[in-house]
């Protein structure tokens, strides 16, 4: 009996904590939350040359996404998807990607901001360091930041799932997606 109580407990432990919240470093480094085929450095390094990017050019000079510039970056992300189905703004976007907004930019009380932090008009996520590349960003952005990057860009890939289009075609035959290319 003495058994069957230590496995109760530990089962208990076990359902305890899966129903506690995970910061978002701890997310970054559970094995369940990333992709099995990608170490973290070929993860860094497909956002290097995909998402960072992109942040940097929605962001502005503050290194900031507000709801109207996170926008920007969803449909840059998903090929222009939100556009072309006519949702032109954060309002419009779909719930999932407007909760991988405020998740994300909630981090800031984790990371030592006010208790209002992402309230309101103040809600904002901090993408600084993003526009920082190779030996630069491992000297000027550290450890926490790079991950929140990474974070940002993981959750944002995962709210948009298949709502991408395809790319258009480099080829100069002007396929937008909308039709067979000839």
């Amino acid at each position: 009996s003495s058994s069957n109580s230590s496995n109760d407990q530990t089962s208990t432990s076990r359902q305890s904590q899966s129903h506690q919240p995970q910061s978002s470093s701890s997310l970054l480094t559970s094995s369940s939350s990333l992709p099995s085929h990608r170490s973290l450095a070929s993860e860094l390094h497909h956002y290097q040359q995909s998402c960072f990017p992109l942040l940097a050019s929605c962001s502005g000079p503050a290194r900031r996404l507000d709801p109207s510039s996170y926008y920007t970056f969803v449909d840059g992300l998903s090929n222009g998807y939100f556009s072309h189905h006519a949702m032109t703004s954060y309002d419009a976007l779909p719930i999932v990607v407007k909760y991988s907004f405020v998740t994300l930019s909630c981090a800031c009380h984790a990371r030592g901001g006010r208790q209002d932090c992402c309230v309101g008009d103040k809600a904002e996520i901090d993408v600084e360091g993003c526009d920082a590349t190779g030996e630069r960003m491992a000297e000027e952005v550290d450890e926490a930041q790079i991950a929140y990057l990474m974070d940002v860009c993981r959750t944002t890939e995962e709210s948009v799932g298949d709502m991408v289009l395809p790319p258009l075609e480099e080829n100069g035959n002007g396929n937008d997606g909308d039709g067979p290319v000839e």
